[in-house]
Formats: C-alpha cells, sequence, structure tokens
C-alpha cells in the first residue's frame, strides 16, 4: 500500500507552514546562513593557509609548513564533525514546526544537546554503510573477474603463474592491465554499490525522525524502527524525491557556482584580476544563492518529509510494542 501521495503530502505541508506561529523563514535563514558563513569562513582559513604553506620552502620552514597542515587539517575535521550536529538542528526544528509545535534558535541546538544519541546513530550508520561499501566492492570485483572485460588481467596471472616473466616484467605487465580493466571495474563496482546502497538508504531514511521524535529512543532502535517503518514504501519514498528534481537540481546548479573559477578557464574562459578574486567571488556568489534557494523553498521541501514521516508512523500505531527490547535500549 502506497502512504506516500506527493500531492496530498504537499498540500498538508504548505497547511502546516501556513498555520504555523513560527517564522520558518527567518529561523532557515539563520541555520543556513550560518552554515555557510562558517563554510566560507573556513574556506578563507584554508586558502591562506595553503598560500602560507606555499611560502615556506627550503629546509628551515619544515617545521612551520607541518604546523599550518596539521592545522589545515584540524580545521576540515572540526568541519566535518560539527556540521552533521547542527544540520540534525534543522531537522528537530522542522519536525516540530510542520506539527504546528514551537521551535526557536534553540532548537537548531538539538543536535548538540542530544549528542550522545545522535553520535551513535551517525557512527552506526557509518558503520552500515562501510561494510555495505566493501562487501559491494569485494562481489563488484569477483563478478567482474568471470567477464571478458577482466580478459588482460587474466592474462597477466596466466603468465606470471607460468613463469615466463621476471618479477619487474610482471609487475609492469600487471599495472598496465589494471590501468585497462580500471573503467569497466569501477562502473561495476558503482553499479553493484548502487543496487545495495539505495534500498538500505531509503529503510534507514526515517532514523533521524524516529531519534528526534522519542527522546526516549537509542540509535539502533531508532534504525530498526525506520527499517519497520518504511518497509514495503521504499519505491514511494523513490517518487517523493523525484518529485523534488527541480529543487535538487537547483542544489547542484548552486554548487556548481563555487567552482566557477576551475570550470571557466577549462571552457577557455579568462578571469581578470587574482586568482584569489575569483575563488572568493565565486565562492561568496555560491553562499547568496544557496541562502536564497534554502529561504526560499527549503522549508516548504523539508516538511513534506515530515509529513511523510506522519504518514508512516500513523500506519504503525503499535510499532513501539511490535520491537522486542534491545541493549541498545538500556
Amino acid at each position: 500500500m502506497n502512504l506516500l501521495n506527493p500531492r496530498q503530502l504537499r498540500q498538508e505541508a504548505a497547511r502546516s507552514l501556513e498555520e504555523s506561529s513560527v517564522d520558518y523563514k527567518k529561523l532557515i535563514s539563520i541555520h543556513a546562513g550560518i552554515t555557510l558563513l562558517a563554510g566560507l569562513l573556513l574556506s578563507a582559513l584554508d586558502y591562506a593557509l595553503e598560500e602560507m604553506i606555499g611560502s615556506t620552502g627550503g629546509l628551515s620552514g619544515v617545521g612551520l609548513r607541518s604546523m599550518l597542515a596539521a592545522t589545515q587539517s584540524v580545521l576540515q575535521l572540526a568541519q566535518t564533525v560539527v556540521l552533521p550536529f547542527w544540520q540534525i538542528g534543522w531537522v528537530a526544528a522542522i519536525l516540530s514546526i510542520a506539527r504546528g509545535e514551537s521551535a526557536d534558535g534553540r532548537t537548531l541546538l538539538t543536535g548538540f544537546t542530544r549528542f550522545r544519541p545522535v553520535l551513535r546513530l551517525m557512527l552506526l550508520q557509518g558503520i552500515i554503510y562501510l561494510v555495505l561499501s566493501m562487501g559491494a566492492g569485494y562481489a563488484a570485483t569477483t563478478v567482474f573477474m568471470f567477464t571478458p572485460w577482466a580478459a588482460p588481467l587474466m592474462e597477466v596471472y596466466m603468465e606470471g603463474f607460468a613463469g615466463d616473466w621476471t618479477p619487474e616484467e610482471l609487475l609492469t605487465a600487471t599495472e598496465a592491465a589494471l590501468e585497462e580493466v580500471a573503467m569497466p571495474l569501477v562502473l561495476m563496482q558503482l553499479a553493484v554499490m548502487v543496487i545495495v546502497f539505495i534500498p538500505v538508504l531509503y529503510r534507514m531514511r526515517l532514523a533521524q525522525y524516529c531519534l528526534l521524535d522519542d527522546e526516549s529512543l537509542k540509535a539502533w532502535p531508532a534504525i530498526r524502527r525506520s527499517f519497520l517503518l518504511t518497509k514495503k514504501q521504499t519505491w514511494a519514498l523513490v517518487k517523493l524525491d523525484l518529485s523534488y528534481w527541480w529543487f535538487y537540481g537547483l542544489e547542484v546548479l548552486v554548487a556548481v557556482v563555487a567552482y566557477l573559477d576551475l570550470l571557466l578557464p577549462r571552457l577557455g574562459v579568462t578571469l581578470p584580476g587574482p586568482e584569489w578574486v575569483g575563488f572568493f567571488g565565486f565562492y561568496l556568489l555560491y553562499v547568496v544563492c544557496r541562502w536564497a534557494l534554502y529561504r526560499w523553498r527549503k522549508a516548504e521541501v523539508d516538511a513534506v518529509y515530515v509529513k511523510a514521516y506522519e504518514a508512516l508512523n500513523g500506519a504503525h500505531p503499535i510499532i513501539k510494542y511490535q520491537m522486542k527490547k534491545s541493549p541498545w535500549e538500556e
């Protein structure tokens, strides 16, 4: 049974936002603004550090280069660690807004106030994706070795086992064969990963909502609940995503703006002025465009997914009694 009618979900989401007492445009503007300005600041620091590293030549600058490179790595790691928790705050905010509940700036800090369960959820999802990646890569490689595309590599192995080549010749021939089969092997690995990842990705799609919706719920039960809610609804969620192709397409186009300083010269367009002007000019344009896009439509789009979660959750009114207790709930 398909519970996710995109048109009906959009209507319900629009009505909820219209009746909400929260200025959701202001809230998403704050969230997106802080996210993008922090990214701009970190990009500026990264650019400055890269320039400083490049200017410290010679043996006398080894220590300084190491310190600058370490600082650069720490900043990048900090962004990678902090950003997901900040994004969880907006999920919590739109979950409340779409339900007619209150939300404010403090709601945006939910990812940090519920740090431990959110961290566990992210780690568990990361482990699941890692295991899937390794399994999919191994399976794709195994299947690939039995296809005609692997013939150059198999010929090298047969010659090597026959002992007709020296170790140096075998190494050189193997490298040449790997270059020849690299493209079809990568394509097969990507195809297998997509086939494996998409169902699991969509089955875990609602884990964040489950975790935020029930404060007594832990990470693993949230994943299990998401799997239960999305059972037989994967294709419905895919179609819901496809109904917003225009929004995700605009996100991609806006992201491309940030790299125009690299793309335009490849297209034969010479940018005037120093290199840093193009870098920061296009990045600033990207920040403005992305902020405008998010203020314009992100709340409306995300509210639809809240309504989708409610529709699926409403179909399982006794869901908490259908799940056996696990050690993660202790």
